[in-house]
């Protein structure tokens, strides 16, 4: 997939997500960027919102809530688990909206990181949609957030 790709498909699992961003920014500072609370808070959720950062306990069984607030001040709570750490390679966690209509409904987030020249290509697999529409809807949400990510490191 190139970079800015952006591809949902069906498995066993239900609907997944994937994109592909270059960064430029070297690896260590995109990992620090993504793994480090204060940097999160920084760049996590679309353009638009703020984010809020409750818990970030980083460690694999280490679990983490944030609420994304949005222009019409109204707060949009995630929660999940750190399921996979692998340091300056990938981070994966549970994904679940507190007001989802499926109480205890959760999706898979998995980010790998790559060195790439002297830039870091990103991808980012979102996995355990129950519909293609939600896994459309958070491709949005996800190239946008992507986005922020790339403006805080350059």
């Amino acid at each position: 997939m190139p970079d800015g790709g952006r591809q949902v498909d069906r498995d066993d699992d239900g609907w997944t997500l994937r994109l592909v961003r270059r960064i430029d920014a070297p690896l260590g500072q995109v990992y620090c960027a993504v793994s480090d609370p204060a940097r999160v808070a920084m760049w996590m959720g679309p353009e638009g919102f703020e984010v809020a950062i409750d818990r970030f306990d980083f460690r694999v069984g280490g679990t983490y809530r944030l609420v994304m607030t949005g222009k019409s001040g109204v707060g949009l709570s995630v929660t999940g688990e750190f399921i996979e750490i692998e340091d300056g390679r990938c981070i994966a966690f549970t994904w679940r909206w507190e007001h989802d209509e499926t109480p205890g409904a959760a999706t898979t987030v998995r980010f790998g990181f790559a060195a790439s020249g002297d830039g870091t290509e990103a991808s980012l697999t979102h996995t355990g949609f129950p519909e293609e529409g939600n896994a459309v809807s958070h491709g949005d949400g996800w190239a946008s957030t992507l986005k922020r990510l790339q403006t805080l490191l350059t």
